[in-house]
């Protein structure tokens, strides 16, 4: 949704058709008139395999968040979109915040004669967010760290990562009892629950928005003001992914990881990238 959202700013009045593809536009879609198809790689191949969509005749094939779909388990999908899209004059293009190698090494057995473009430093944060890492003592020193930074001044609205979708809901709870304006986003709400906690964040309605890595790893908010690591990201890549969600479009803004002696094993990578 946010990527068509995007897509229709971007062509607007430019005559183009885009279509998100869905259980409802699959149905009684004109695939023929469609010059931009958004999808994921297991509802286009299934829809290819069936014979009820043809990618022979694609031009352009984009992979938004290239590493994870390189990396989770999605790459029998992906060479099953490859496979499809046979158009020979195709011109492929993967974009990802970060790329590991190991990543890019399996994304150039489906690319020819592949040109690398990086903006910025490459696997590394903005220069537009300024990073700290705050110590908190325990578990317990977490959520008093928090609720420091919400009632110390610091300006909405703010982004704050949690490891589980459990933690996001406890957090959740805690928040609330105390007024603040709070939501969350997290894989076990429906499609609307998530569309109406993201888009009352975009409103205003909401000052805090407590997200997952895999939900909120590919929001777009061009006026978060700081990132709260509440939970010590898993790798430097979940951590470059997570404060990346604000300092945006040329903006500026901050991020604050917790940490406790726990953490201490991971400390090192997440400091050497800030």
């Amino acid at each position: 949704a946010q990527t068509a959202r995007c897509l229709a700013l971007l062509t607007a009045k430019m005559g183009i058709h885009s279509v998100v593809l869905a259980k409802s536009t699959a149905a009684g879609c004109d695939f023929a008139k469609v010059d931009i198809l958004l999808a994921t790689p297991l509802r286009l191949t299934k829809l290819a395999e069936e014979g009820r969509l043809d990618l022979t005749h694609v031009s352009h094939l984009v992979l938004d968040e290239a590493d994870r779909l390189f990396d989770l388990g999605f790459l029998e999908q992906v060479d099953g979109v490859i496979a499809a899209c046979s158009n020979p004059k195709i011109v492929r293009a993967l974009f990802s915040a970060t790329l590991p190698e190991k990543v890019e090494e399996m994304a150039r057995n489906v690319l020819g004669d592949p040109i690398r473009i990086t903006v910025g430093e490459r696997n590394a944060a903005t220069s537009t967010v300024e990073q700290s890492l705050k110590f908190v003592g325990s578990e317990d020193g977490r959520v008093l760290a928090l609720k420091q930074l919400l009632t110390g001044g610091i300006a909405p609205p703010v982004l704050v990562f949690v490891a589980s979708k459990d933690r996001a809901m406890a957090l959740h709870k805690q928040l609330m009892y105390d007024k603040y304006h709070v939501d969350c986003i997290h894989s076990d709400q429906s499609q609307a629950a998530r569309s109406a906690a993201v888009e009352g964040f975009r409103a205003g309605r909401t000052w805090v928005l407590i997200a997952t890595d895999l939900v909120g790893r590919g929001m777009d908010f061009l006026g978060v003001n700081t990132v709260v690591n509440f939970d010590f990201p898993n790798t430097t890549t979940d951590y470059i992914h997570r404060i990346g969600r604000t300092g945006r479009a040329g903006h500026s803004g901050s991020a604050v990881t917790f940490f406790t002696e726990e953490d201490a094993g991971q400390l090192r990578s997440v400091a050497n990238v800030i």
